[in-house]
């Protein structure tokens, strides 16, 4: 009875293991947990309309993109806009139930001696208009002071987050920006009109944010919260990709200059997999996304997401969207054999 027990517990832990990359919970800054989403605001959620805020890039494919949301979002009614329809959405949104996924960031400065930087994360956040704030008697006295009229303000409430991986250009672009990493604001808004129109991020790839969105929307059905610092290892699965073919974005051989953001070197690919000892193929981002899109049964494919110094590596199961291992390593601007190593010995031990 006791051993019984002891594997139901053990097959319990690898079921609620929590992987990174994705971070579904209240907390939009999740440097210390994902934050507990209150059964109210889940609830304002189902009964709310969700607008995916497409870029300008797959506006001509609206109907597509369309089709892949209606096929995994379950949790409530999804809707593909146009970001220059946003403003219509954002003046109803205190009268009309929405929640918004769409690009967002933020930013913190890091000051030195003699200079300062940014260091900038972006990603998906999944959010909706929650309660008014009330202003404080002080803040509204100086509001009556300047003969002012105070302007309604209400609290965001987050629900999830999906790490995006910019390319070397925005990294440094960022730190002349230092600001307005927000969806929508009141004034134009330079940053995030060249992050929805020129930027690019080597994972905004439709299949791979079909499986993002398969994780993000299972798990709001059902209650739960997902660090984004968390690992995992799902040895069932593993065990899979032992014989079964790996497929490899080909950006993962991107060399990044954490000086000057230039990408034009390239890691050698027997340098970086040399230590892989099973099946894998290195597949062009956008092919490795169509296969994602067409698959009828399970195959795995690797992932890495650099978001500024942090950096997380992923095995997907491309037709769940579940992913079976993921890595979180700190203070890394770039991919290395240790990394592939760490996957090798992971699916080598899976048992």
């Amino acid at each position: 009875m006791q051993k019984i027990l002891t594997l139901l517990s053990l097959l319990l832990i690898q079921i609620t293991l929590l992987n990174a990359q994705i971070n579904v919970g209240s907390s939009r800054m999740t440097n210390l947990k994902a934050g507990v989403i209150k059964p109210e605001h889940l609830n304002a959620l189902r009964n709310a309309e969700t607008l995916f805020v497409l870029r300008s890039q797959d506006e001509s494919e609206i109907e597509k993109w369309q089709a892949v949301l209606d096929d995994v979002w379950t949790i409530n009614k999804i809707t593909a806009i146009k970001r220059d329809d946003l403003a219509h959405y954002i003046n109803k949104a205190n009268k009309v139930s929405y929640a918004f996924l769409g690009l967002e960031g933020h930013a913190k400065i890091v000051d030195m001696q003699s200079t300062s930087f940014t260091i900038a994360h972006y990603y998906l956040h999944l959010s909706m208009t929650g309660d008014e704030i009330p202003y404080s008697k002080k803040e509204l006295k100086k509001f009556e002071t300047k003969g002012q009229t105070p302007e309604p303000q209400f609290e965001t409430l987050t629900f999830a987050r999906i790490e995006l991986y910019p390319d070397g250009k925005l990294v440094k672009l960022a730190d002349q920006f230092r600001n307005n990493y927000t969806l929508s604001e009141n004034k134009t808004n330079e940053h995030m009109e060249y992050v929805y129109k020129e930027a690019k991020f080597y994972n905004w790839e439709l299949g791979f944010l079909k499986n993002a969105l398969q994780e993000v929307n299972r798990m709001l059905k059902n209650g739960e919260t997902r660090w984004l610092f968390s690992e995992i290892s799902n040895n069932y699965q593993l065990k899979k990709v032992r014989k079964e073919t790996l497929y490899v974005p080909d950006y993962m051989l991107i060399k990044f200059n954490k000086f000057n953001g230039n990408e034009d070197k390239r890691v050698k690919e027997d340098k970086l997999f040399g230590a892989y000892k099973h099946p894998y193929e290195l597949i062009d981002a956008s092919k490795l996304s169509a296969k994602i899109l067409e698959a009828k049964k399970p195959f795995y494919y690797f992932n890495y997401i650099r978001s500024n110094t942090d950096a997380f590596y992923t095995v997907t199961n491309a037709l769940t969207g579940e992913i079976i291992y993921s890595e979180y390593d700190p203070g890394s601007y770039n991919i290395g054999s240790k990394n592939i190593k760490n996957i090798n010995k992971a699916i080598k031990n899976a048992r």
